[in-house]
């Protein structure tokens, strides 16, 4: 389902992707839920004090809801002329450079990005500071691809 809060940019879009939550750091997500899922097991079954169980749900919960808006909160787009990187959820930061001004495109994984189909993309024009970085987006080399057409 398409997000309609996020302001799209003008002209056809050929990939526009917010961060992976899962595939981007699968450990911390994986860790973050087995918390959740033991101290609902404990707050459920009632075995031991319901404050037991409700710190590691709450604790978890919200750090999960907390890494959901972050990864809502970015997003990169190509389009036929130009990529731009959209951050922020209440104040918005919105960085457009134009694929004919790009010098380099430089895609980091590590083994788990690899295997999951996410990295971290830094677009730069000049200098040696990359004007673009973003981590966890899905399909890397689709995007590296698409920028260097």
């Amino acid at each position: 389902m398409r997000d309609t809060s996020d302001p799209q940019p003008e002209g056809p879009q050929t990939y526009s992707e917010h961060p992976a939550m899962f595939a981007a750091q699968p450990l911390p997500f994986m860790a973050l839920l087995t918390v959740f899922a033991a101290g609902a097991t404990v707050l459920f079954l009632g075995v031991l004090p319901a404050l037991i169980g409700l710190i590691p749900v709450a604790i978890s919960g919200l750090a999960l809801f907390a890494w959901y808006l972050g990864t809502l909160s970015v997003r990169l787009s190509v389009t036929e002329h130009s990529v731009i990187s959209q951050r922020g959820l209440l104040s918005r930061n919105i960085t457009e450079v134009q694929l004919g001004s790009i010098r380099s495109v430089a895609v980091h994984q590590s083994i788990f990005n690899r295997l999951l189909n996410v990295g971290t993309i830094e677009i730069s024009t000049v200098g040696d500071d990359p004007e673009i970085a973003v981590r966890g987006l899905p399909d890397p080399d689709r995007i590296k691809s698409l920028l260097r057409r």
